[in-house]
């Protein structure tokens, strides 16, 4: 599943949340070392046992959660 990012919100430990165009927002399981942009493309991919991962940018891939 391909989206563009909406607004990026930096948590606690380099943990991220992601606001897509879409209204979905994903939170990074693991940090991430860079501020999304908006209009950065993000990439959400399923995983087994029902993960999720996902690459934001070029960044490298992380466990996600969905949380809206």
């Amino acid at each position: 599943m391909h989206f563009t990012v909406a607004k990026s919100i930096a948590l606690p430990y380099s943990i991220l949340a992601v606001n897509l165009e879409n209204g979905q927002t994903w939170v990074s399981k693991e940090p991430l070392t860079f501020d999304p942009k908006p209009g950065d493309e993000v990439r959400v991919m399923h995983g087994l046992l029902g993960s999720y991962s996902m690459v934001v940018g070029r960044s490298r891939l992380v466990k996600a959660t969905r949380i809206n």
